[in-house]
């Protein structure tokens, strides 16, 4: 599975992100410098936005349907 993360204001392509065995079902952004990604697969990805790596990925949630950073 893979997302596609495309700038709204200029509907460019920004990245291509390879990493889930799961559909992509929630994302929240912290300002712009992280990501937070939901997943079918039980998996919660923390993102850094200037460079797109995947920090950490959180393991054994149930199915992730919303997601925030507070």
């Amino acid at each position: 599975m893979s997302m596609l993360v495309v700038s709204v204001c200029s509907k460019d392509h920004i990245v291509l992100i390879f990493i889930f065995s799961g559909t992509i079902t929630c994302l929240a952004f912290h300002n712009s410098t992280h990501m937070l990604s939901g997943s079918e697969d039980k998996t919660i990805c923390v993102w850094e936005c200037r460079t797109w790596d995947c920090l950490k990925t959180l393991k054994g949630h149930r199915y992730v349907n919303f997601i925030s950073f507070k």
